[in-house]
């Protein structure tokens, strides 16, 4: 299926509302125009290829702009008016890694996690600000902006106004391919969107209010490291030279972590934890 030209989805002009190719009648008989430009179109339904939308150039309905038709906008649109329409029961968020570097990137970087889990979604609110998220889901105790990412599509920055997450619909698409002609199809595919075992793959966190502080706190133990190291090399570089060894058969082995480490010097993994083995 060429995703860039056939639509999987069109407005009924019965009920107002988009449909999939696989719930409307073949042919002019679907009585559809395309979400965009408005034009009518044809339900493709043939026994060869994968059943689409596609523009009529012979309908009464004639096209009101230049269309700005996708794969991904409808499914966009798709999702939005499904989600509006009836909220979904749970949404499953992944767990939230944060990491800070040195400035010069010289070790791996310092990490901490904000733990996801499933939450009743209590209500969804449609948004007029399609530039920075699509929709509102509104949890116990939190709210979270929405932002469906596809390629070609601006991701938004900060500043944010609440926790943001996007969903990636190049992953939807791709199961959309993969995926057998039936009833509700692409509905079914938005729902598992929000289960625990598809949300790690297609949902990614963009902000938390939690993030500024936990980062916060990652700095400043990176300053903290920063610091003991100037202070360690300063206390050995005034150790006699007699205590000083001169090969690796001299050093001694960390009980705690295996590391390798000096006589007379601190463990340098087990700094971390702020524990200092001295012999």
């Amino acid at each position: 299926m060429d995703f860039d030209t056939k639509l999987p989805f069109a407005v009924s002009l019965a009920s107002g509302l988009l449909i999939e190719v696989d719930d409307a009648e073949p042919g002019r008989s679907c009585n559809c125009v395309c979400p965009s430009c408005r034009q009518g179109v044809v339900a493709r339904q043939g026994q060869k290829n994968r059943w689409c939308f596609a523009h009529d150039k012979d309908s009464e309905h004639k096209p009101t702009k230049i269309c700005e038709v996708s794969f991904y906008s409808c499914c966009r649109l798709f999702i939005i008016e499904s989600v509006l329409g009836k909220k979904p029961e749970f949404i499953a968020l992944p767990d939230y890694l944060i990491g800070e570097y040195r400035k010069d990137f010289s070790m791996v970087p310092l990490t901490d996690t904000l733990s996801g889990g499933t939450f009743p979604v209590l209500e969804v609110r449609g948004s007029e600000a399609h530039d920075s998220h699509d929709f509102t889901l509104m949890l116990e105790g939190r709210t979270v902006d929405v932002f469906l990412s596809y390629p070609g599509r601006k991701k938004p920055g900060p500043p944010f106004s609440a926790a943001a997450i996007k969903i990636d619909l190049s992953i939807l698409q791709k199961r959309y391919a993969e995926t057998e002609t039936g009833r509700y199809l692409f509905r079914g595919l938005v729902n598992e969107i929000f289960e625990e075992r598809y949300s790690a793959e297609c949902i990614k966190w963009l902000y938390t209010p939690e993030e500024q502080a936990i980062r916060d706190g990652l700095r400043e133990r990176l300053k903290n490291e920063v610091q003991f190291e100037q202070d360690y090399d300063e206390w050995r570089s005034q150790l006699p030279t007699k205590l000083q060894p001169k090969n690796k058969a001299e050093t001694l082995k960390c009980e705690d972590c295996g590391s390798e480490y000096y006589p007379g010097q601190p463990c340098v993994k087990c700094r971390r934890k702020k524990e200092l083995h001295i012999i």
